[in-house]
């Protein structure tokens, strides 16, 4: 009569391939949860074809097949470990985690504004949809440009988020009907999750001083430059 313990084989491979896993995320630079989360399934493969060869092979000598507890205890905790690797990353908690360990802080430009208003427009529309903690700084000037820049706080993860210059229709967005032109300054993106943000705008915009201007803040903060003193300007909070 041959016996044989059930999960002796099983964990030998186990340990051969997590072994294996981890060698090779060390060179190739990836995830070791990434590629354990991944192949996990096949814990239960190799459990079930040990039993199968082992029976195919030894059929005709009454083969009996024992359960080694410590080492099905072992495959099961391995593999209970990879399934929970797997929740974590499908749900999205394991992007999240790795997003708040590699993240950092930096500021950045907003793409700047410099554009001559047309001939024919005669009124500036300025409505600020930007919700931020510093005031919009507002500045006049002589002439018919119209002038926007100014910094934003940026939080990115290394080595995760793929490089992307900001574009300014994040920001704002100008444009002109008929003798109006319209400015909207924009909130940008927001991001949700365990390590949520916004990108705090620092602004500042200079409009002419000749021309006629309205600025909406909508409940939005904003300061006045000392140049600020013309009659043609009106602002509403």
């Amino acid at each position: 009569m041959k016996q044989w313990r059930v999960g002796t084989l099983s964990m030998a491979v186990c340990l051969i391939l997590a072994g294996i896993v981890l060698l090779t995320s060390q060179w190739s630079g990836k995830e070791a949860a990434d590629a354990l989360s991944l192949w996990w399934p096949i814990i239960f493969v190799l459990v079930g074809a040990e039993m199968l060869v082992y029976l195919a092979v030894y059929r005709k000598e009454n083969p009996v097949l024992r359960w080694d507890v410590f080492s099905i205890l072992f495959v099961g905790l391995f593999g209970m470990m990879c399934l929970g690797l797997t929740a974590l990353t499908t749900t999205g908690v394991m992007e999240e985690i790795r997003y708040a360990v590699n993240a950092e802080e930096s500021t950045e430009d907003v793409p700047a504004l410099n554009q001559t208003v047309p001939g024919g427009v005669e009124r500036v529309v300025v409505r600020s949809e930007a919700y931020t903690p510093w005031p919009v700084q507002v500045e006049a000037a002589e002439g018919r440009q119209v002038s926007l820049f100014g910094t934003f706080r940026a939080v990115k993860s290394v080595g995760r988020d793929v490089t992307t210059l900001p574009v300014a229709e994040q920001f704002y967005t100008v444009t002109t009907v008929d003798k109006t032109m319209f400015i909207t300054l924009k909130d940008p993106p927001y991001r949700h999750g365990l390590n949520d943000h916004s990108q705090h705008v620092r602004l500042t915009i200079v409009l002419p001083k000749s021309l006629k201007v309205e600025y909406y803040a909508n409940g939005n903060q904003y300061t006045l430059g000392t140049g600020v003193k013309s009659p043609l300007w009106s602002f509403k909070a």
